[in-house]
């Protein structure tokens, strides 16, 4: 059985409160958690515009022929499709503010950019300090920011329940 003191150790040490564990048990987001995914977004849409722009400074400045210019403007509108896809993610979280809770065994995976969580088939970026404090192969909930995949919070689940998975996964 997890105590209340486990509980806020997991908390202080993965960066959430248990104010916003109950929010998030309760399919909501803290006000905290609604700014870091606002500026998620914000960070993400400002570097579309600036990417947007480089390539049109580019384009009226340099003045480009031949093949330099076939690869500026195939390329360019390439990498913004590219730049919009993988950020549509922070901006469709930030809007829908929906919260997913999945319950079932964990896994901590390094995947070379750094650490994510894995319960059931949702994977999440989380601190690379969660192997200090999640146990590996245990039953946990885990909530994150649908669209955006972003860590919410996590807690141990002690129902001894096989696990179950709730809403859309990865």
């Amino acid at each position: 059985m997890t105590t209340p003191t486990q509980l806020s150790q997991i908390a202080a040490t993965l960066q959430f409160t248990l104010e916003e564990l109950a929010l998030n048990r309760a399919g909501r987001l803290s006000p905290q958690q609604t700014w870091d995914a606002t500026k998620s977004a914000l960070f993400t849409g400002a570097l579309g515009l600036v990417v947007l722009g480089g390539l049109l400074v580019a384009a009226l400045i340099v003045r480009p022929a031949g093949v330099v210019r076939l690869i500026l403007y195939t390329m360019g509108p390439l990498s913004l499709a590219l730049l919009a896809f993988l950020s549509w993610g922070a901006i469709d979280g930030a809007i829908q503010r929906r919260v997913i809770a999945v319950e079932g065994a964990l896994d901590l995976r390094s995947n070379g950019r750094g650490t994510e969580v894995a319960v059931g088939k949702s994977h999440v970026p989380i601190s690379h300090k969660a192997s200090s404090v999640l146990t590996k192969g245990a039953r946990y909930r885990l909530y994150y920011l649908a669209g955006a995949d972003t860590f919410l919070s996590i807690e141990p689940v002690d129902d001894g329940v096989p696990g179950v998975e709730h809403g859309p996964t990865r």
